[in-house]
């Protein structure tokens, strides 16, 4: 046996591992969160379980009943074992929760490609991986502790469960109901894709009503445990689905944050998922709901993509716990295309230059996905962590933190698990007005954007801390930043 036929063989087993190093990486550089709610809802419902936050201070999500207490629980408990262990640093919890995360859904994915990879051409099983464990995409994501990515993960091991044996046995359709329910716990909008599978399950591929009836038993059972978990943790009884349908559809409370047209989802896709995916994944979805309209694919992503063209208030990230079905989107499609030119009378014409096409842009499209899978492993997803560590680690006394523009611990909510305690927080106009005999605080930081000037200005005790940029400093991919510098220093010895 050849070396280049014992590579090709091998060659999941290293993809394999490069997963495990990539999630690993991504789990501990990617610090903070993709939005605000991954923060606000989960990590703050937790700490104030543990009594660390008042009431008061909570988002109005809590006063509503309408956030589901399934993953707050789980950073709770993960919490509480930190604790346990003489751990107390907000910044480990979250990164013990990103571990868990990136763990949930490499076992996910692992599930997903067993389940389709015998439905996959040899030639392109290991692009079938290589998409499905390495795409920069998912690798960011799924290291999240986020509703989003739990719903995936979830979803993900329930749709591979239907898919084991052939025709399933009746223990599979409970264990998938009851991963659905798992999926629905952490992400309501999951329901709308489970339903559209269910369908499929019984209408196209004919699958017994009875059966079925026992994925919707496990769905039923894990909802009546999620719904006690959410009394629980509310103080009365509540139905968390009910109040989030009656607080964001009947009252319409979500179109306060932005309204969108149907087709919002088109143009913003195609100008965050970056070249060659903004022009592969609508290409693979066409082919697949135009060419095989009863494909359970078409089935999952017409009723859930839909659902939130109908509702008002769009955000991309909504879409989200249907990111693993895109490598089966993108495969089936490649495969596709694959058998339809081999199928054309003129195939042997152009097989040489189709070829050398095939190889281009593999080559093209694995090195952006490279250059990609760099940024999200090494780049926090919220640019200000690095800054907002170096504070909390340095601050353990009384201090000011004076700042211009906004305020880094208030991105829409604030960071009350982030912030030291006794920690004044003043916005300033410019440093230039800052009376540094006035505030009692014995340490003072100064936050202000990198390009101004300020040594001229600043005590000569002060000593410069830059935490950002991160441990590599990439192009703005993602958003617009710019560098900004934290001053810490002393007030005794102020020469003033």
């Amino acid at each position: 046996m050849s070396q280049s036929t014992v590579f090709t063989q091998n060659l999941p087993t290293y993809i394999l591992r490069l997963c495990l190093l990539l999630y690993l990486c991504a789990a501990i550089f990617s610090k903070g969160y993709h939005h605000i709610d991954e923060h606000a809802q989960l990590l703050e419902f937790a700490h104030f379980k543990l009594g660390s936050l008042p009431e008061k201070d909570l988002p109005w999500e809590y006063a509503a009943y309408m956030r589901p207490s399934f993953q707050p629980y789980i950073a709770l408990t993960v919490e509480k074992i930190l604790l346990l262990g003489g751990f107390s640093s907000p910044f480990l919890w979250a990164t013990v929760l990103r571990l868990l995360s990136a763990g949930l859904s490499c076992y996910s994915l692992w599930i997903l490609v067993r389940t389709f990879a015998s439905q996959m051409a040899p030639s392109l099983e290991w692009l079938f991986y290589y998409v499905t464990f390495c795409l920069w995409a998912m690798v960011y994501l799924n290291v999240r502790f986020s509703s989003e990515g739990w719903a995936a993960s979830f979803f993900t091991l329930g749709l591979c469960s239907l898919f084991q044996g052939s025709p399933p046995k009746k223990g599979v359709y409970f264990a998938s109901g009851c991963f659905f329910g798992l999926a629905f716990l952490c992400r309501f909008h999951i329901a709308f894709a489970c339903a559209g599978l269910f369908c499929w399950a019984w209408w196209i591929r004919k699958d017994s009503f009875r059966w079925l009836l026992l994925l919707v038993a496990g769905f039923l059972c894990v909802l009546a445990i999620g719904t006690a978990m959410d009394s629980l943790f509310y103080g009365k009884w509540v139905f968390t689905p009910w109040h989030y349908f009656q607080e964001n559809i009947i009252e319409k409370k979500a179109d306060g944050f932005g309204i969108s047209p149907w087709w919002w989802y088109f143009p913003e896709l195609f100008h965050h998922a970056y070249f060659p995916l903004n022009l592969l994944l609508p290409a693979a979805v066409l082919y697949i709901v135009l060419w095989y309209p009863t494909h359970f694919l078409t089935w999952t992503l017409i009723p859930f993509l839909a659902i939130h063209m109908w509702v008002k208030h769009k955000e991309l990230r909504f879409l989200f716990p249907l990111m693993p079905l895109v490598p089966l989107f993108l495969l089936f499609f490649l495969h596709g295309i694959r058998d339809k030119l081999h199928a054309s009378p003129r195939w042997l014409t152009y097989k040489r230059p189709i070829h050398y096409l095939q190889i281009l842009g593999f080559t093209l499209c694995i090195g952006v996905n490279t250059l990609l899978l760099l940024v999200v492993c090494t780049k926090p997803a919220e640019p200000s962590l690095d800054m907002i560590e170096a504070i909390y680690q340095g601050t353990t006394e009384p201090a000011v933190f004076y700042y211009t523009g906004n305020d880094p611990f208030y991105p829409g909510y604030p960071l009350y698990l982030y912030t030291p305690t006794h920690f004044n927080r003043k916005q300033i106009p410019s440093h230039q007005v800052i009376d540094w005999k006035k505030d009692p605080e014995k340490k003072k930081w100064l936050y202000l954007p990198a390009s101004e000037n300020v040594h001229e200005y600043l005590p000569a005790t002060a000593t410069t801390q830059k935490c950002y940029p991160p441990l590599v400093h990439w192009p703005n991919l993602f958003e617009n930043e710019g560098d900004w510098c934290v001053y810490e220093f002393l007030s005794p010895t102020l020469p003033l």
